[in-house]
């Protein structure tokens, strides 16, 4: 059985994973691509649609059992926009890898792959600059991050934070270890991560999940 909030989030091949390590989808990849993805553009190698839909959609309507958030008995759900200034020293970290693009974007025309690459890069940069470098340099997010963790502690609640990037994880995990925060990424088995889930929603000496999106 599987279980995810977002299975398909961009396009229609998001879902090959899900249905394969199920054991619904038994075709490679490539297959799978070439069943639902039409093709066009320069060298025929550039994805202008897709085909197939009703039967993929069929596919999964047979396997899945879907709950939307109206139906459950959730409480409201509050959204607060943080928005955090970098210090100096990660400002001009920052600053130096824009400058080094701008320089990349006046010697060659980026393809849209090469695009996903910088946008992840800045984010990096602005999450934990200590995957993009060696230096000592702080993260503001991070720090907020752990402020506002130890004022919800504080008042005897748990915190559940996610992050796409492992590495920021792995350093929030440092600055609160005396509360002994459960991690969910990809080091962890898919038993361990269970295991951490139930620790965190049964046990209240355990008052942190981190895992990664």
């Amino acid at each position: 059985m599987g279980l995810t909030g977002t299975l398909i989030m961009n396009s229609p091949l998001d879902s090959y994973v899900p249905l394969k390590w199920i054991g619904k989808e038994h075709s490679n990849y490539s297959t799978f691509k070439n069943y639902f993805i039409k093709y066009g553009g320069f060298f025929h190698n550039e994805i202008i649609g897709y085909k197939n839909i009703n039967i993929l959609k069929k596919e999964i309507e047979e396997i899945s059992l879907r709950r939307t958030k109206d139906l459950l008995d959730l409480p409201e759900k509050t959204v607060i926009d943080e928005f955090v200034d970098m210090d100096n020293q990660q400002r001009v970290f920052y600053d130096n890898i824009i400058d080094g693009i701008f320089e990349d974007i006046d010697k060659v025309e980026l393809n849209s792959d090469q695009v996903l690459s910088i946008v992840s890069r800045l984010r990096q940069a602005t999450s934990s600059p200590s995957i993009l470098t060696s230096l000592e340099i702080n993260s503001s997010k991070i720090l907020r991050a752990v402020d506002l963790s130890e004022q919800i502690l504080y008042n005897n609640n748990k915190v559940v934070i996610f992050s796409i990037f492992k590495e920021t994880l792995n350093q929030l995990k440092d600055k609160l270890k005396e509360f002994n925060p459960l991690m969910c990424t990809g080091d962890y088995s898919d038993e361990e991560i269970s295991s951490n889930i139930e620790k965190f929603q049964n046990d209240d000496s355990y008052k942190i999940l981190l895992a990664t999106t």
